[in-house]
């Protein structure tokens, strides 16, 4: 388990994993879809030909093409882009969306740019690049949904390399691992929503393998349901790094909110009302093995209890609050942390607010509170040497920032 005192520097940091720049190849192309249908003939650049152009580096249908270099895909038109070549390939031809090659996609808006699978396969498979280089893909500003497979991953599998994910909705994709987001690499998700997906292993999201780690940073995993384990995230290998983040509202048999196996961070966290429909599960089930190290997080009202599991690598040396005494080493424990209801408090996710009488309020430690500017709304956290931060993923009284979203380019 690393240091505390040098994890900020980590987290601040990993933003930089979709901004490297190809090393042996140079040049970039951009690729502006103009349809919102799914074929590869014609003359228009739909989005599946845009991908096949940046894989091939070749004109694909209407699409210019790609270059030796990290492509770009935009959006000239806004609306549902519905997967329509039923089938089974890796070579972008039917089926899922194939990546092979560096790519950025940008979208218009979570609302206004929508790729949607139909159920009829995933919705993106990025695969290892043929470049002599690291893959990198990076997804912004757009909704992933109703991806469907029997397989890892419905709405993603990302089997190398770093993924980014930047204001992006994932949302409605079943799998048997990984409703969400099945993980074999390095992903980072920043203010993101995670939302009623569904899977056996891993709804939210799965980590699935040693020496990777997942960073989720401002947002919010909610809704998910897991027939077995790991309602919100399942972190079966490798390492979780969590701040400024919501668990919520996820459904397991084992690990509503979180079922770790591997080695997990959470910093400003609020983790709630996990295991409500299956009274199972707990907010965080912290496997035999598993390490943990817990800094300003909340946990509330999950089901049936907050905590769970073998607490022997579990690390707690800040204030963490928890609504009962099943967090073992809390120093406040058994206290309700009076929150609002979820909803639009600010920022791109929704959040809980602390009402004005929580106890969460004021209650950090203030080594920790200098490390952590915002929060998960992209709101200050106040703190001088007299008045500490607010536990969990909220700042009740952070003061409203200029929203300019983190733009992470090749």
């Amino acid at each position: 388990m690393k240091n505390w005192l040098l994890l900020m520097f980590s987290l601040l940091g990993i933003l930089s994993l979709g901004q490297k720049a190809d090393a042996v190849w140079q040049g970039s192309a951009t690729i502006v879809v103009d349809t919102l249908t799914d074929t590869l003939d014609g003359s228009s650049c739909t989005l599946r030909a845009a991908i096949s152009a940046a894989n091939t580096n070749t004109a694909v249908q209407g699409c210019p093409p790609g270059s030796f270099g990290h492509d770009t895909i935009s959006f000239g038109v806004d609306g549902v882009i519905l997967l329509t070549q039923p089938g089974a390939d890796d070579y972008n031809l039917v089926g899922d969306l194939d990546i092979w090659e560096p790519l950025t996609i940008v979208g218009n808006g979570i609302n206004r740019t929508v790729v949607d699978a139909g159920g009829i396969d995933r919705v993106l498979d990025v695969h290892p690049t043929t470049f002599p280089t690291e893959q990198s893909v990076i997804l912004q500003n757009l909704t992933i949904q109703r991806g469907q497979t029997d397989g890892f991953g419905g709405g993603i599998r990302h089997n190398s390399g770093s993924l980014t994910l930047q204001e992006v909705v994932l949302t409605n994709n079943v799998a048997e691992t990984g409703g969400g987001l099945a993980s074999l690499a390095t992903a980072v998700i920043f203010n993101s929503t995670i939302s009623d997906n569904q899977a056996d292993r891993g709804a939210g999201i799965a980590q699935l393998m040693p020496d990777e780690a997942l960073h989720i940073i401002a947002s919010i995993i909610d809704t998910n349901l897991a027939e077995i384990e790991g309602g919100g995230l399942l972190i079966e290998e490798g390492e979780a790094e969590i701040l400024n983040s919501t668990i919520t509202l996820n459904d397991a048999s084992f690990g509503s909110g979180i079922m770790n196996k591997g080695d997990t961070t959470a910093v400003h966290v609020t983790i709630a009302a996990n295991g409500l429909e299956s009274n199972s599960g707990h907010g965080l089930q912290n496997e035999p093995g598993a390490a943990a190290l817990l800094l300003h997080t909340l946990f509330a009202a999950n089901l049936p209890t907050n905590c769970a599991g073998d607490w022997t690598q579990v690390t707690a040396p800040v204030p963490n609050l928890a609504s009962d005494n099943s967090c073992q080493t809390f120093t406040l424990s058994n206290i309700q942390p009076l929150l609002g209801p979820l909803q639009d408090n600010g920022g791109p996710t929704l959040t809980y607010m602390p009402e004005a009488d929580s106890p969460a309020i004021d209650a950090g430690d203030i080594s920790l509170c200098v490390e952590v500017g915002t929060d998960q709304r992209g709101y200050s956290r106040f703190h001088t040497a007299n008045s500490q931060c607010d536990l969990g993923a909220v700042e009740r009284d952070g003061a409203l920032l200029i929203y300019l979203p983190v733009l992470v380019k090749p």
